[in-house]
């Protein structure tokens, strides 16, 4: 049975007297919880659901909420913290000023305007990832993988009922988890892993994500983790 996974409807990632930096920081530690502020890129055809699970922040329970009101029928909606972004500070990858230095310019949509910065977000990317790699991150590569293998584990239960599911997360989870879902052990492959993330890319955006086949990848066996 397959099932998607999908990345939150927009959100402030701009806290009102923050710079971009500290917010990033903020979400990463989940001290700063926005609310969603656009629903119009939730387009996908979501009819078929009876089942969201979804990570248990704010923006998460209110784009399930979202997609429970645009589809009518009554969906069960269960928040968990199986699917929350991995926990991070940004000065566990890169400082501020290596953030804002020569950088690129990236946009952030507000709820009310368009925001241009001039930062180093693929740089970012790249040592967010190395970071992982070498669990020098707040969460470590270990409890990712045993909240991904935790969260198949309560799909393949789920999935018994053969109603469709839908999983709504984050960003940097989401790439892991598709990456471990096209190979059970990247994890030990961390020059692999590294250059798969590409952080040259965005990864999925508001509302996108990816499809899960539940039936392969809990008949796949992944070697120990080192």
């Amino acid at each position: 049975m397959k099932m998607k996974i999908i990345k939150c409807a927009p959100y402030p990632y701009l806290k009102e007297g923050c710079s971009l930096y500290e917010s990033f920081d903020l979400l990463g530690k989940s001290i700063y919880s926005p609310q969603i502020f656009d629903n119009s890129v939730i387009k996908n055809d979501f009819s078929d659901v009876r089942i969201i699970l979804c990570s248990d922040t704010l923006r998460a329970i209110q784009t399930a909420n979202l997609i429970q009101k645009k589809i009518k029928h009554i969906i069960k909606i269960i928040p968990t913290n199986l699917l929350r972004e991995v926990a991070h500070a940004m000065n566990q990858f890169i400082n501020e000023m290596e953030f804002n230095n020569n950088g690129e310019e990236y946009k952030i949509k507000t709820s009310s305007e368009i925001k241009y910065f001039n930062v180093n977000i693929r740089l970012a990317r790249k040592r967010f990832i190395e970071a992982f790699v070498k669990n020098q991150l707040t969460e470590s590569k270990e409890s990712v993988i045993n909240r991904i293998q935790d969260l198949l584990q309560v799909l393949k239960e789920l999935a018994k009922d053969n109603k469709q599911i839908l999983c709504i997360s984050h960003g940097f989870f989401i790439r892991i988890m598709q990456l471990i879902h096209a190979d059970i052990n990247i994890l030990n492959k961390p020059l692999e892993l590294v250059k798969l993330f590409n952080p040259n890319t965005k990864g999925c955006g508001s509302g996108e994500g990816f499809e899960i086949d539940l039936e392969t990848i809990n008949n796949e066996k992944r070697g120990e983790i080192k």
